[in-house]
């Protein structure tokens, strides 16, 4: 295929009949009698002129202009690289089977303030508004789910038992040897049996609730590089690197290998609760180890590796016995409940265990004294513990954490600062290490990334789930025969999603009802002929309809039959919003005191435009959705949602087997944990069995120019500084093409030579020169380099805060 043309070669009219009038001029002087077919027949010296050839050749002209014309355009609609008419990109696109990425609905968490005294229920649907600004319009967001307001849940005080007294030091360079000391335990001779087997049992029933090995050892790993890396900062913000630099730099090999296995390991974050009877068992094998250690000794003499037995088969022994003991326990509790019932009847255990759901969590607790203040929480903690008021919190509830900073101005003021949501895994009553009283110890997911000062943390309770969009409903009327539903409005929302019958990890949020009865939603209609079915298709240019199962239930139903399609609108990056901007309700409840999102509200991506779609339709095409070579791959991974950029590395050591998949985000953000983990899974779906994928986020190079300008003389210097700025994409305006470095224009892996800045701004209107005086990349003494080399899996954008610097200066003539 030829390549493409930025515009058709076709003459146009006056440039036609132009080069013919030459080409007769030129015939013509060897007639007879000459002939110039541009001479007027009017002029006074030659009445006897009269010719019409100019017309004749200005009529074939035209002729000739509309047939080059249509036949280029014919030749370029044609194919999909070429075509321009949208009509046409439109049509290619559905012949290769291609549908649009309908783009993602933003989302993120809004904290609810319940009045005290008052108590409410919001349903799913609830909506809250964000005023326009920051170059968005307004905006309204809705609740996905049902939630329980409680003014107890306003703000959580979190603790953390007692333990030894802190050093007199800030702990940094204690703790940094700490971490690197071997992980060796050495019990006290006389319970080392005992804690062996207890902490054996203990990991045993601990699968039920942090999964396999494989997915506890990569929670181990998390933990493990979030403490370092505080560490690491820590030390760095104190001069480490200067003062101890063997230290600092152990420390840093250490985070890399540590970060690299946390990456290998991956990450799910689902853990299960444990059940009554495991949880007893835990706790009385701990209680024990401390005061009948020879009993658990005599356990773990008779469970005892024999000589010459096979891993497998003494892991299946503890296994067995793990089995046995949970079923111990749980046979002596229906024997106690068997009891009581014998006793008072089963009246009486009924009242039991009403009373121990509905207490009052709120009037029978106290907070302990305590010595120090309320305890430090260091990265990779994922339990905490509360007053009672916490067991009104659900598994599945999410907790925002604040902090309140001081405010550097002499006085003993505060700021409340939001750092990261964390959701509620399990909740179990209990009396913590050191102290006397009850408390709630709440286990959350994903652990703490940050270190936290206990006795000024706060943790936001009353916390919804919300996504842009809002609600609306058509009552399109029924054809008997029909086979699609068009929507009155759009765009669909759609939002992410690991759900099975998610299509590429995306779910449309609409529904159908045709006489009164719901309709199931399908990913697939194959199969589907003759049930009340549909499923939403996208078009090539990324709009949605629903297309109903064929045959059956859909040609049964009369003409006139009541349908009516409930569905939510709303999509892109109109609905990114700032920590703090979605403040208004949009819906009402006297028990809301008021609403704000404490986190920014992120994730919306545009649908994509017909440029993205004919480049991603071809990579598809090109893939056939199985990937063979690191091409398919990497064409596969560009199809999947919200993906801008992608490359894909190979293993140095397992380059046949194991690929490494690096990504950008739109605008050249890095893609959440979720989002890569749909993305691996969907990329080893369609690779052959055996392959190991790894999906990492893109690294970034900070980049620092100074360029020096000369604008002609007379010309506006503002107007040439403000081309220059957009040429090189350190400023963006709707309309205008991204400049150099702009996030969606940068490529991973290339790097930035002083000769791209020219080569950008060649053509500026006024620009008599340009020069560039320093490129560097930020962080290192500022220079004139020729290139700021980049790595395979790393994105040159400009750096924070004023990178580029422009001065101009009026031309002059030496």
């Amino acid at each position: 295929m030829r390549p493409a043309q930025p515009a058709h070669r076709a003459r146009d009219h006056r440039a036609l009949l132009d080069a013919m009038a030459r080409d007769g001029r030129r015939r013509g002087r060897i007639l007879p009698r000459p002939w110039d077919p541009v001479r007027s027949a009017t002029l006074p010296d030659s009445p006897d002129l009269a010719d019409h050839g100019r017309g004749l050749l200005d009529a074939l002209a035209l002729g000739l202009h509309v047939l080059w014309v249509y036949q280029e355009a014919w030749a370029d609609e044609g194919f999909l690289a070429t075509a321009r008419i949208p009509a046409s990109v439109r049509r290619l696109l559905e012949l290769v089977g291609y549908a649009g990425d309908p783009g993602f609905a933003a989302g993120g968490l809004q904290h609810f303030r319940c009045r005290e005294g008052a108590t409410t229920t919001l349903p799913p649907g609830f909506r809250v508004r964000a005023d326009a600004g920051g170059g968005h319009p307004a905006a309204v967001f809705e609740t996905i789910r049902a939630i329980r307001l409680w003014p107890q849940l306003n703000e959580l005080r979190p603790f953390l038992p007692l333990g030894p007294p802190s050093p007199a030091t800030t702990g940094a360079v204690a703790y940094a040897v700490e971490l690197l000391q071997p992980e060796v335990s050495v019990p006290p001779p006389e319970v080392a049996g005992a804690v062996a087997l207890t902490d054996e049992l203990g990991d045993r029933f601990a699968a039920a609730r942090a999964g396999n090995l494989a997915q506890r050892n990569a929670v181990r790993a998390r933990q493990k590089a979030l403490a370092l890396a505080d560490v690491v900062s820590q030390l760095k913000a104190a001069g480490g690197p200067e003062a101890c630099p063997d230290l600092f730099e152990q420390l840093c090999e250490d985070l890399c290998h540590a970060q690299s296995l946390a990456n290998q390991a991956g990450y799910d974050p689902l853990p299960g609760p444990l059940s009554e009877s495991q949880e007893l068992l835990l706790s009385l094998m701990r209680g024990m180890s401390m005061r009948q250690p020879a009993a658990v000794q005599a356990l773990q003499d008779a469970l005892a590796r024999a000589p010459g037995e096979a891993d497998v088969a003494w892991s299946r022994r503890l296994d067995r016995i793990a089995a046995f003991l949970d079923a111990l326990v749980t046979a002596l509790l229906q024997e106690a409940r068997d009891q009581v019932v014998r006793l008072h009847g089963p009246r009486a255990l009924e009242a039991a265990d009403r009373a121990a759901s509905v207490a009052s969590p709120v009037a029978s607790f106290t907070l302990p004294g305590r010595r120090g203040g309320r305890g430090v929480a260091a990265p990779g903690t994922d339990a905490l513990y509360f007053d009672a008021a916490a067991e009104l919190l659900r598994p599945g509830d999410w907790l925002v954490v604040a902090e309140d900073v001081p405010v550097p101005d002499g006085t003993d003021a505060t700021a409340r600062e939001y750092r990261e949501a964390v959701q509620v895994v399990r909740l179990r009553r209990e009396v913590p290490a050191g102290d006397t009283e009850t408390a709630v110890r709440v286990t959350f997911t994903p652990p703490l990334v940050r270190r936290y000062r206990l006795d000024r943390t706060v943790l936001l309770g009353n916390v919804a789930e919300i996504t842009h969009g809002t609600t609306t409903s058509d009552h399109p009327v029924w054809a008997g025969d029909e086979v699609h539903l068009d929507l009155a409005a759009g765009p669909l929302t759609w939002l992410r999603s690991s759900s099975p019958d998610a299509t590429d990890g995306r779910l449309p949020q609409v529904s159908l009802e045709v006489a009164g009865r719901a309709w199931e939603r399908a990913g697939d209609l194959r199969g589907r002929a003759g049930t009340a079915t549909f499923a939403v298709e996208v078009a090539p240019d990324a709009t949605s309809r629903l297309r109903l199962a064929e045959g059956g239930a859909a040609p049964a139903l009369a003409d006139g039959t009541p349908v009516t399609v409930t569905y939510r609108t709303g999509t892109g990056v109109a609905g990114n919003r700032p920590a703090l901007a979605v403040a208004a309700l949009a819906s009402a409840d006297p028990a809301v005191a008021e609403t704000f999102n404490p986190l920014p509200v992120t994730g919306g991506v545009d649908p994509e435009d017909a440029d993205t779609s004919r480049t991603r339709a071809r990579a598809g095409t090109h893939a056939l959705q199985r990937a063979v070579s690191a091409d398919d791959l990497r064409a596969l991974a560009l199809a999947f949602g919200g993906v801008r950029q992608a490359a894909v590395l190979r293993d140095a050591v397992r380059r046949r087997d194991h690929l490494t998949v690096v990504v950008s985000a739109e605008g050249g953000a890095a893609l959440t944990d979720a989002d890569a983990a749909r993305l691996r899974a969907f990329l080893l779906a369609r690779t052959p069995p055996g392959t190991a994928v790894t999906v990492l986020a893109r690294g970034v190079v900070p980049v620092r120019m100074r360029v020096v300008v000369r604008v002609e003389p007379g010309r506006d210097p503002l107007a040439v500084v403000r081309e220059v700025r957009l040429r090189l994409g350190a400023d963006a305006e709707d309309g205008v093409a991204p400049g150099l470095l702009q996030p969606d224009v940068a490529q991973l892996g290339r790097p930035v030579h002083a000769s791209d800045a020219y080569r950008a701004l060649d053509g500026v209107p006024y620009l008599a020169s340009v020069l560039v005086d320093l490129l560097y990349r930020d962080g290192t003494p500022p220079a004139r380099h020729d290139v700021v080399a980049v790595g395979p899996a790393e994105l040159a954008l400009w750096a924070a805060d004023q990178p580029l610097d422009v001065v101009w200066e009026e031309a002059r003539d030496l």
